[in-house]
């Protein structure tokens, strides 16, 4: 199994655990009251940062599944064009 398809796997598994879901939802909660209860543009500056920042993250890791799940109906695709059976590893 490639790295990319290993990661992505990993990646994939993590984004789908319970509590890591609850953590992500309960990041941008706070973010967005971090914004709305802010009295100061910096304040405000700050959480919007935050929350941009946790989104890049999320945009991240989707990537990374994506990018194994292209690799893998590549791979599919190239053994099935090839005639080989798919290979356990």
């Amino acid at each position: 199994m490639s790295d990319v398809i290993d990661r992505s796997i990993r990646v994939k598994r993590l984004l789908e655990d319970e509590a890591v879901v609850w953590a992500l939802a309960e990041l941008d909660k706070e973010n967005y009251e971090r914004f709305v209860k802010a009295d100061t543009d910096e304040e405000r500056r700050q959480a919007q940062a935050r929350a941009q920042v946790a989104r890049i993250f999320g945009t991240l890791l989707q990537a990374i599944v994506d990018a194994g799940e292209r690799e893998t109906i590549q791979r599919d695709r190239a053994e099935r064009l090839s005639g080989d059976s798919p290979k356990q590893e």
